[in-house]
This record gives structure tokens, C-alpha cells and sequence, in this order.
């Protein structure tokens, strides 16, 4: 098995050396960094708390067997953690628990509390013990995460927390505590973050397209700031990248149509308007041209399907026409073949062609499976569910059952 990589404790001027370095790569600390490369139990700092070790019975059926490290950290933050402290080196502590478990949510949660105690003392003009720090952060620039026009010559405990997160969510991308944390953060500082956020964010993206994590925050961040506009030329950019991106696809639904109090958007405007018309004909538009870059590419026709079905839409005549029209443009293999059969030869009779066998070769399933969905019940939708049992195996048993003929096996 692999070794796991020495654990790396974190400091308030930044990540000290591990205890496994050559003394030599650790010469020309100052004493208080050398003190700080110590378990906490033998911290001068920490001689005035008593720590508490974890409970444990007797003989316990399974002994997990903790590294040292993590249990003198975890024994201290529990004495923090029932005497309530508020402090800078709290802070510090939980970040040395976070980089041993970063999915801690105990931890994640009494950081919290601590950040917002402090920076109500900051507000009130009280002092915490301990210099700044980057939050406990270790190795960061605050400018790294800070707006390109915000003065960065003094920043906030809640900046400097901002720049700690978004560190570990590049570090640790899909931990939920750590985006969530992000989010808190986030709502303390307000829409002065939506660039910082935005920026986080990509970065996460790029290393990842569809992390579940990073478009569920910044959904949030679209959503709480208002940046409809700028997130639809970003989701332009992810589909271009990846038009099977469904995360993509997601996040622009949400952003076009989001706005409107069809999908129970913050911002309400009217569904009749001009503005929402001319979202629609260009939404509908924007998913025609990636359906035929990649016809069976689900995520494309899960959106126009979207789009058919809002309430503003379902019912209008013009946008239901079109919409049906481009999946019969899809489904010109279907259309070919039937047309083929149905046809008749010079002697007055039928072409005796097998429909299914030409539609398999030239159909798009997914054009077939939309057109079933907004048609009634006609011999031509029949048609299509037959087709549909041969051109698509794995779904046999459902098509077969929308076909009225029960179980295809």
C-alpha cells in the first residue's frame, strides 16, 4: 500500500516543514515557528488548555488506529470545543483538522462559529488573541482571490477566509463542507464577492467541467448576486467546450430561464413580455445548432425538451410547432423510411419494405423519443414506439410498455 505523505501543519505565517524534513531544510526557523512544528501538547501557547481525548469503551469491537498527529490536533480542538473559545489560534487549529480530514464537518462548523464571533469583534472594535492570519490557511496570496478592484492592503478576516477556501476547493474539489463553507463566507461579504466567486469557481471548472460541487455554488452565486448576463456567455463557453456537458446544460437553463417566475426565479418579470419571447426563440435556436453537432446527445434535446414544457410555452401554438419541427428534422430517417413504405411502384402496388430495418440506420433516437412525448395518439406515434423497440434495446421493456404490449422479454 501507499505511504500517505507526511502531514503538513499549518501555521499562522504558513505551512511549516513536516516533522519528517531534514532539520537541515528547517534551519533558520525563529523559535516560535519551531514551536509550532510541535504537537500541540508540547506548545508553549497551548499550556493552558487541558486536552480532551476521544471517548472510548473498554474494549472496542473495531481500534481505529489514528495517526499521532491527528489525535493530539483532535484531542485540543474537543477542549476548544466545550470551553467555546473564540480565538486566532482556534482558527489555526481547526485548519491543521481540516488538512488531516477535510470532511470534518464538526470542525468546518466551529470554524464557522468562530469566524463569525471574530469578525463581530472586528466589527465592534475588539481584539482577538494572535496576530492575523490567513485564516489558518497556510500557503495563499489573499490577493489571489480578491476583485481585481478592491483595495488589498487591508483585507478582512473574511477575505483572508475567502482566499483559505478557495484554496481547498481547488485542493479538495468535491467536499461538500468546503463549498458549503465558501457559501457562508461568501454571504458575509455580499455581492463584493461575486468576482472572487466567479473566478473560484472557474478554476475548480477547469480542472473538472462537471463538478456537481462547483455549479451548485455557482448557481447559488448567479442566483444571490444577479449575474444572469455574464454566466450565459460562460455556459456558452462550457458547451462549446463539451456539448455532452449536462452540468452546462443545467446551469443555462437555470440562468435563461431562471429570471422567470415559471422556474420560481428571484427576479420576476412577465412571461408574455417581448424580452421573454425573444429568450425563447434564441434558446430554441441555441439548442437546435448543438443538437446537430451531436444528434444523440441527451443534453440538448433534455433542454429544448425544457423549454417546450415551461408554462408559458406549453401551450403556445408557434413555439410547440417548432419545437416539433426540429425533432422531425432529426428524425428524417423515420420519415424516409416510411415514406418508402408506403410508397407504391409502377404496377400499382406497395414496396414491401422493412420499416424498422431502414429507420435503425438513420434515426435519431432521441429525435423519435421527443416526438413520442408532445404527439397524441395516432398510427404514426405507434409507429414511431416500434422503431423506438428496435433502434433502442436498452430502453426495449419501456417502449414496449408505452406501446400498450407489455414486457419486450
Amino acid at each position: 500500500p501507499r505511504v500517505p505523505q507526511a502531514v503538513r501543519f499549518t501555521t499562522r505565517r504558513g505551512t511549516a516543514m513536516p516533522r519528517s524534513a531534514p532539520k537541515e531544510q528547517r534551519a533558520g526557523s525563529d523559535s516560535d515557528d519551531e514551536d509550532l512544528c510541535l504537537a500541540y501538547s508540547k506548545r508553549v501557547g497551548w499550556k493552558d488548555v487541558i486536552p480532551i481525548a476521544q471517548p472510548e469503551t473498554a474494549n472496542p469491537i473495531v481500534s481505529i488506529d489514528y495517526r499521532p498527529e491527528y489525535v493530539d490536533v483532535m484531542n485540543y480542538f474537543r477542549a476548544v470545543f466545550v470551553s467555546g473559545e473564540v480565538s486566532r489560534r482556534v482558527l489555526d487549529l481547526t485548519a491543521d483538522a481540516i488538512a488531516m480530514n477535510g470532511a470534518n464537518y464538526t470542525v468546518w462548523h466551529r470554524r464557522w462559529e468562530v469566524v463569525e464571533a471574530m469578525v463581530e469583534m472586528e466589527r465592534n472594535g475588539e481584539r482577538s488573541g494572535g496576530e492575523m492570519s490567513n485564516g489558518g490557511g497556510g500557503e495563499m496570496s489573499v490577493d489571489d482571490a480578491m476583485d481585481d478592484d478592491k483595495d488589498t492592503s487591508n483585507p478582512s478576516l473574511l477575505d483572508h477566509e475567502f482566499a483559505y477556501t478557495a484554496k481547498l476547493c481547488l485542493a479538495n474539489p468535491k467536499n461538500y463542507q468546503v463549498w458549503n463553507h465558501m457559501r457562508l463566507v461568501s454571504a458575509a461579504l455580499g455581492a463584493k464577492s461575486s468576482a472572487r466567486n466567479l473566478a473560484a469557481t472557474k478554476n475548480a471548472l477547469d480542472q473538472d467541467s462537471k463538478n456537481i460541487h462547483a455549479w451548485t455554488h455557482r448557481s447559488w452565486c448567479v442566483r444571490a448576486f444577479s449575474l444572469w448576463k455574464e454566466e450565459l456567455a460562460f455556459t456558452e463557453q462550457k458547451i462549446e467546450q463539451d456539448v455532452r456537458n449536462n452540468s452546462a446544460w443545467t446551469e443555462r437553463f437555470v440562468v435563461a430561464f431562471g429570471v422567470w417566475d415559471d422556474c420560481g426565479g428571484d427576479t420576476k418579470r412577465e412571461r408574455g413580455s417581448d424580452d421573454f419571447s425573444k429568450i425563447v426563440t434564441d434558446e430554441i435556436a441555441f439548442a437546435e445548432t448543438r443538437i446537430a453537432m451531436a444528434p444523440d446527445n441527451e443534453s440538448a434535446w433534455s433542454y429544448l425538451r425544457g423549454i417546450a414544457r415551461l408554462s408559458a410555452c406549453r401551450y403556445d401554438r408557434n413555439i410547440q410547432t417548432r419545437v416539433e419541427g426540429i425533432a422531425r428534422g432529426f428524425a428524417r430517417g423515420f420519415s424516409d423510411a416510411k415514406l418508402e413504405a408506403e410508397s407504391v411502384d409502377g404496377a400499382g402496388e406497395k414496396n414491401d419494405v422493412d420499416v424498422d430495418a431502414t429507420a435503425s440506420q438513420k434515426t435519431c433516437r432521441q429525435a423519435l423519443s421527443f416526438l413520442c412525448e408532445i404527439l397524441g395518439d395516432s398510427a404514426e406515434k405507434e409507429l414511431m414506439l416500434k422503431t423506438l423497440l428496435e433502434i433502442d434495446p436498452i430502453r426495449g421493456n419501456y417502449w414496449a410498455w408505452k406501446s400498450g404490449g407489455g414486457a419486450a422479454c
